[in-house]
């Protein structure tokens, strides 16, 4: 081979060689939205894509409608060397002329709007595949608010609606939750949801990921992105943080327990929760942080150690929101976390290393201080717990650090937890959103909390950091030789053929009943006037009851085996024990020889 065609060869193999693009693989970024024509943020998300996208700096923003002239500006001053403007519609996303003009340039970037619009119109189309053929070239594809919602594997639609996480915590099979998955795909294994602090989103993204499980098996990631704030993803499958707020990646572990019904409160536990700010490094398919910026803290070992006064809290009392030990404060600033005006003061300290907020989904104004305060909170005092409530769920609080999910009136909600006993990491926004910000916005990270939705009758142990399959609750009314207690022998978990309940206290060959409800008196009534409270309810649509016999230690025991079948996950059933103390006996006490146990709740997965 002349010296010269060798030369051109190896030129040729080492620009292969060298190439990131060669891989068919091009970059996401994901933006969630809000003015992309104040701070200086979009310009440097603008700037990730030019860089990386390569070619010769041409861009194209699509929308369905008029033109955005602040991004094409923001564009511009990063460095391009053209912007097209195309409004695509049901008329012309299927046209070649559509095709050769988007597939033209090394940048795509879809605005905010309806994302049911591209997908409903755009799918199938010469428009998607010209967006592919960019994106299959080592070029940038973006999006902001519906253009960011498009940009995953997975898109929650909103074609039939869009779902507040009020309406999707009450019930997490409100038609307006739907999915895609056969447009664009750019990034695998990702759903990616919109103003995501802003409108308080994380109930509603925690939910559709137990859908997708649920429904599909598909185990997800969401990633959460907050206005000015974007998720810009390499080919290597690395997410970098840039931007004003904070990034959250949600996604279930090995414990995660999940049971969505019909109108019915979300329950999933023990996700995993990840929130970065501008310069931490995402591994997408490690499902870890694999790089943090240099104002990030290390949090060291835990160091908090729960202690709670007995009380109940409404979640729609604004009050109730000063029981833990810290107090968010937003002065009636409906903006105050984006303005940096958020204030954590002393609570009433009924709930140490704690921080309580009510009426958490009752307002979409207050959301993102209602619902980041409390996250804001932990990123300052590390390892503690934070206790999210609305309108449609109370709250009960034990002194063994116990909290139990209440009915409340109305339409029942879910229960949040989100404990920060095992984070690794925080750190603090450092941007101003406006010239007449109070400070920094108050946008944070936490690096590996824990996330729990718990309906009614299920609680969890702040001591243990676990969710209780088992949880007493009530009081009972003790019999002749003192308290009675009420304990399950084993887990009541699907297929569980030894488990059993087992109560004490009684006369040696005394005898009671053990009732096995759907409903419980929380409060303990005494509808049946037995002189005592009943934390079940007889009005139950199902209830059984169960005779037994004590042995000679005044101790008995009751086979109660649970069938294996998964029509039953999530379902809380309540319990309760009563003695019956027979003429002769040491004492009676209640005129009608009665004694009960406290109760206790089995919670079936």
């Amino acid at each position: 081979m002349p010296f010269d065609a060798l030369r051109r060869c190896l030129a040729a193999s080492l620009c292969l060689l060298s190439a990131p693009l060669a891989s068919g693989q091009g970059y996401v970024a994901a933006e969630g939205g809000g003015s992309v024509t104040s701070g200086t943020w979009a310009l440097s998300t603008f700037s990730w894509m030019l860089q990386n996208a390569g070619g010769s700096g041409r861009v194209a923003i699509l929308g369905v409608s008029g033109v955005d002239a602040g991004a094409e500006s923001r564009f511009l001053q990063a460095g391009a060397s053209q912007v097209v403007q195309l409004a695509i519609t049901q008329t012309n996303a299927d046209l070649q002329a559509t095709y050769d003009a988007i597939a033209a340039c090394d940048v795509v970037w879809m605005r905010g709007g309806n994302q049911a619009n591209y997908v409903q119109w755009w799918n199938g189309t010469k428009t998607e595949a010209a967006i592919r053929a960019v994106f299959d070239k080592g070029g940038a594809v973006g999006g902001t608010s519906a253009g960011c919602a498009v940009l995953g594997e997975l898109i929650y639609d909103s074609i039939t609606g869009s779902v507040s996480p009020k309406a999707a915590l009450r019930d997490p099979y409100s038609t307006a939750i739907s999915f895609t998955s056969d447009f664009l795909q750019l990034t695998p294994g990702v759903l990616f949801d919109t103003h995501f602090t802003e409108r308080g989103r994380i109930a509603r993204l925690a939910v559709m990921l137990g859908r997708l499980w649920q429904d599909q098996g598909r185990d997800v990631l969401g990633v959460g992105c907050d206005d000015r704030t974007a998720f810009c993803v390499s080919p290597d499958g690395r997410g970098r943080v840039i931007g004003e707020g904070a990034v959250t990646v949600l996604h279930r572990t090995a414990g995660t327990q999940q049971a969505l019904f019909k109108n019915l409160p979300a329950v999933i536990t023990d996700l995993r929760h990840v929130q970065l700010t501008e310069g931490y490094v995402y591994d997408l398919a490690a499902r870890s942080v694999v790089a943090r910026p240099a104002n990030a803290i290390l949090t060291g070992p835990p160091d908090a150690v729960p202690a709670f006064a007995p009380l109940q809290l409404s979640g729609s009392s604004a009050t109730d929101a000063a029981a833990g030990e810290f107090n968010v404060v937003d002065n009636g600033n409906d903006l105050a976390l984006f303005n940096g005006a958020l204030q954590v003061q002393p609570g009433a300290g009924f709930l140490q290393d704690t921080v309580v907020s009510t009426r958490c989904w009752d307002s979409t104004t207050w959301d993102e201080n209602r619902v980041g305060g409390p996250q804001y909170v932990l990123a300052l005092y590390p390892h503690r717990l934070a206790v999210l409530l609305d309108g449609g769920v109370n709250l009960s609080v034990r002194a063994d650090e116990l909290l139990t999910a209440l009915p409340a009136s109305g339409t029942e909600s879910s229960l949040m937890v989100l404990d920060s006993y095992g984070v690794q990491s925080v750190a603090f926004s450092t941007y101003l959103s406006s010239a007449g910000s109070a400070g920094p916005r108050q946008s944070v990270a936490l690096e590996g909390c824990r996330l729990h939705l718990l309906r009614s009758g299920m609680s969890y142990d702040a001591a243990q950091h676990r969710v209780l399959d088992l949880a007493p609750y009530g009081a009972g009314f003790p019999g002749c030789l003192g308290a009675h207690s009420l304990v399950g022998v084993g887990s009541p978990s699907l297929g569980n053929s030894a488990f059993a309940l087992r109560t004490n206290g009684g006369a040696p060959g005394g005898v009671g009943l053990i009732g096995l409800a759907s409903q419980w008196d929380p409060a303990g009534s005494d509808p049946l006037g037995l002189g005592l409270p009943l934390h079940l309810s007889v009005f139950s649509p199902f209830l059984s009851l169960f005779s037994f016999s004590a042995d000679g230690a005044g101790v008995a025991e009751l086979a109660l085996p649970i069938p294996a079948n998964p029509n039953l996950a999530g379902q809380t059933y309540y319990t309760q024990a009563l003695w019956l103390w027979l003429p002769g006996s040491p004492c009676q006490p209640t005129p009608g020889g009665f004694s009960s146990s406290p109760g206790l709740a089995l919670s079936l997965f």
